[in-house]
């Protein structure tokens, strides 16, 4: 099941699936976090890189697997960079410092 998020004054809905995504994420950066020893989440203007690895279908053959480079379905980008909402508050006070 979903989760409506507030956002301002209007309400965002997230799929379970991606729910759990962002609580992975979430874990991950708090890991990194504690390792990296920073205490307090960044204050100022960031800048992110995102790299995602997508791997091919299982049910793909393997030349077709071999010859495909670009990922041209779902998720697309849009989605993949909605994830990184999960790391306010960890890495970041708020999304918005991500330049």
């Amino acid at each position: 099941m979903g989760m409506d998020v507030a956002m301002d004054f209007a309400r965002a809905y997230i799929p379970a699936k991606a729910r759990t995504y962002m609580n992975t994420i979430a874990q991950e950066a708090v890991t990194e976090m504690r390792l990296r020893r920073i205490k307090q989440p960044f204050t100022g203007p960031l800048h992110v890189f995102v790299q995602a690895c997508i791997l091919p279908p299982k049910s793909w053959s393997k030349k077709r697997a071999r010859n495909t480079y670009w990922h041209t379905s779902r998720p697309d980008l849009d989605n993949i960079v909605k994830l990184i909402d999960a790391l306010t508050g960890i890495v970041w006070v708020d999304d918005s410092q991500v330049a």
